[in-house]
């Protein structure tokens, strides 16, 4: 509560005691100043981003504070509900921006697996080997990511 910059909550955190790996911060999709907060600190940024052309030539209003602050090679893109019905028309779209991002993109299928789950108590990739690997295959980009960045104190933004 009432930690101001997202610096501060990390060093609360070290100060309590409860220092972590990592610090996953979600927010929000419009560029304000908490989002440039987070941009500061983070070591790896997870942009999720539906497979439109619209949604994803918007990412270029995120583009340029990361790389204002030199973290392209932090940034990662995650096309998410992807409908593998439609992928011709989210490739052509990714390649009018795939040059301010240099990570290769993740892409997260739509999957029904994702809506069921809450039924259950579960979650998707618990329900669906596809969704978890795709989950996996989220996970080790991000520590790619970090473990480019050599052991810092990782934290991970996502918007």
């Amino acid at each position: 509560e009432e930690v101001g910059k997202l610096s501060n909550a990390k060093q609360r955190l070290i100060d309590m005691g409860r220092a972590r790996d990592y610090m996953i911060v979600d927010t929000p999709g419009a560029y304000m100043d908490i989002v440039t907060d987070a941009l500061h600190a983070a070591d790896a940024i997870a942009i999720p981003v539906r497979p439109s052309l619209l949604d994803i030539v918007a990412q270029q209003d995120i583009s340029t504070p990361i790389s204002g602050l030199d973290k392209s090679a932090a940034a990662l893109l995650v096309l998410n509900m992807v409908d593998q019905r439609a992928t011709a028309a989210a490739k052509a779209a990714m390649k009018k921006i795939e040059p301010m991002f240099p990570n290769k993109p993740v892409w997260v299928s739509q999957r029904a697996s994702y809506s069921r789950a809450s039924e259950t108590g579960r979650a998707g990739i618990e329900i669906d080997k596809k969704a978890a690997q795709e989950i996996t295959d989220l996970w080790k980009a991000i520590t790619k990511i970090l473990k480019k960045g050599k052991g810092r104190n990782a934290s991970v933004q996502t918007r």
